[in-house]
């Protein structure tokens, strides 16, 4: 799922035209590839259009005018607080949001959809695709390496053929259904 400058942004929800701001060190890093909190935060920041004159609260661009950068950040993040940070809202006031207006619920919803699916294709393709990392010789790259995670690989087999691939469990042995007036008479004699 890692993408070249060119195609930064590409099939994601019609946010090309918000992304030729990225800086060039946030260009050459995937979604995926984000190991930080501070670095979700660049990223997500750069690639999600905010005026810069947006202030918290009510203004001229409607009573909510941080929604369509808070659900673009959504999108992107799957992280409601990353979301309120770049959209420059407090976290309860998109709950509230939320509470108040079914149709910001829906997109709301839509919005982590996406973010679980683009989480999704990422495990997927280190599963099966693979990664690339670099192989170093003297401190210099001198070619890579497809290196796989079976354990994503398990882990979605799991979740796609449970009937098939979940961990097996034998039960042996009987099961007593006792009523509450047998299990006293049962811890009484213990105690005895």
């Amino acid at each position: 799922m890692s993408r070249s400058n060119g195609e930064q942004g590409a099939g994601q929800g019609g946010l090309d035209a918000q992304t030729p701001y990225l800086s060039e060190e946030m260009k050459q890093i995937s979604l995926f590839q984000i190991a930080s909190d501070e670095q979700l935060m660049t990223y997500v920041t750069q690639r999600v259009a905010r005026p810069k004159n947006m202030k918290r609260g009510r203004g001229k661009t409607g009573k909510y005018p941080w929604k369509e950068s808070f659900l673009l950040a959504l999108k992107e993040s799957g992280n409601v607080t990353v979301a309120a940070k770049v959209a420059n809202v407090a976290r309860k006031n998109a709950y509230d949001l939320r509470n108040m207006d079914p149709e910001f619920a829906s997109a709301w919803d839509d919005a982590i959809d996406h973010a679980d699916d683009m989480l999704e294709a990422a495990a997927r393709q280190r599963a099966v695709v693979g990664t690339l990392e670099p192989v170093f010789y003297k401190g210099q790259t001198v070619g890579y390496v497809t290196k796989y995670s079976d354990q994503l690989l398990i882990t979605m087999l799991k979740g796609r053929k449970p009937e098939i691939y979940r961990d097996k469990m034998e039960h042996s042995g009987s099961v007593t259904h006792l009523t509450l007036e047998e299990m006293e008479a049962r811890l009484k004699e213990a105690e005895e």
